[in-house]
């Protein structure tokens, strides 16, 4: 082998080094992303679950059982309308004392066949979208009990829903419309939820400016 070819080996193994540590590079940024949306995910849901936790706080004890029982049995209609009533799903705020600190958890719950339930913090329950599920009704319910006209902005909050899930939860997020004076503006790249809608646009990138077509 002479000279000329030595070098150009050499240099085919140095590309070789330079590419496996572009592709580790490009690996380590790419989880870093998808760990700081996980963070990002995780922190909004401690936000919601504070926020219901203190709107529970702040309209009396009169009216705390009568609002948490609203909020129970919305949340369980949801997910069993959603889910299938096979799981036998039922949503529960518990409310207990650490000291002299009061705290809130909210859990699903699921009733197996042989009797025993199994109990899961709604953080933990990421299966199917579920925690997406609940976490868009307790939003909902925090406006309505707060006396609004709820206005929700959904930028792909059911991402993580598995596919066979999206038309039940859209027939229920529809009914929930139907029933109370909310106004959901939903962003999705999902068609499952187009049929319901009452107006339906598309987004599309034109010479690097999105401009929005009703459809």
């Amino acid at each position: 082998m002479n000279d000329l070819d030595s070098v150009v080996q050499k240099a085919k193994r140095i590309r070789r080094v330079v590419d496996r540590r572009i592709t580790e590079a490009r690996l380590i940024a790419s989880n870093g992303v998808k760990l700081k949306g996980e963070i990002d995910l995780a922190s909004a849901d401690v936000d919601l679950y504070n926020k219901v936790a203190i709107t529970l706080a702040s309209i009396g004890e009169t009216r705390q059982a009568d609002a948490q029982t609203t909020i129970e049995q919305l949340v369980t209609r949801g997910l069993n309308a959603i889910f299938g009533d096979d799981l036998n799903l039922s949503f529960h705020v518990v409310q207990t004392q650490r000291g002299k600190t009061p705290e809130v958890k909210f859990l699903v719950k699921s009733s197996m066949a042989n009797g025993r339930a199994v109990e899961t913090p709604v953080m933990d329950a990421r299966g199917g979208g579920l925690a997406a599920v609940v976490g868009f009704l307790l939003r909902l319910v925090v406006q309505l009990l707060g006396k609004t006209d709820p206005v929700l902005i959904l930028d792909e909050s059911f991402s993580h829903v598995s596919a066979e899930f999206e038309r039940p939860l859209a027939e229920f997020i529809k009914e929930l419309i139907d029933k109370t004076r909310a106004q959901i503006i939903l962003v999705t790249h999902s068609d499952a939820f187009s049929e319901f809608a009452d107006k339906r646009y598309k987004l599309k990138l034109v010479h690097g400016v999105t401009k929005a077509e009703e459809v």
